[in-house]
């Protein structure tokens, strides 16, 4: 991922590329605290990869969260995609997802925009609830989407193999 953020921070400078990046945490919703089943982490990982274009990179950030990198992307489009993975846990997982979400600025670093969004995620996640939070630069405020009740009506996953997620999932756990 680090190599990956110095590539785009590069471009960046030179030619005044775009990116955003999203953190996301997943936690338990009876608890309302960090989910440690493996099971669950590797749906929301495929949840994620699933969601992702091409392009963009999936990498678990830390027990609990991952980390999604998406050139040529801006807040408004990273917050797109944001809304589609709360509503596809809503539907499948039933699991409290927040996440954060930032978008590159002139003065950042690559230690600076993870910062930022990780500020941003531990704002929604005193939401107790499923929420997207952006941070720009300056403020942090969070992002109203309507979350229907998904459950009655599951969204399915196109193109899902079983082993989808799992390289998340295990090179975490190697990294631990």
């Amino acid at each position: 991922m680090e190599e990956q953020l110095d590539v785009l921070f590069s471009h960046h400078d030179q030619k005044g590329g775009r990116f955003a990046l999203s953190l996301f945490s997943i936690e338990n919703s009876d608890q309302l605290r960090s989910t440690d089943s493996p099971e669950e982490l590797l749906r929301f990982a495929k949840i994620l990869e699933n969601c992702a274009r091409d392009a963009d990179l999936v990498a678990r950030y830390s027990i609990d969260e991952f980390v999604v990198v998406m050139p040529q992307t801006t807040m408004a489009g990273a917050t797109i995609f944001g809304d589609r993975i709360l509503q596809r846990v809503d539907a499948e997982l039933r699991s409290v997802v927040c996440g954060g979400i930032v978008e590159i600025l002139a003065e950042d670093s690559p230690d600076n925009l993870l910062s930022r969004a990780n500020s941003a995620l531990y704002s929604a996640r005193a939401s107790e609830a499923s929420r997207l939070y952006q941070h720009n630069g300056k403020t942090i405020r969070p992002h109203d989407a309507e979350l229907g009740s998904g459950h009655d009506n599951p969204t399915k996953i196109e193109n899902e193999t079983p082993d989808q997620g799992q390289e998340l999932v295990e090179a975490a756990e190697t990294d631990a």
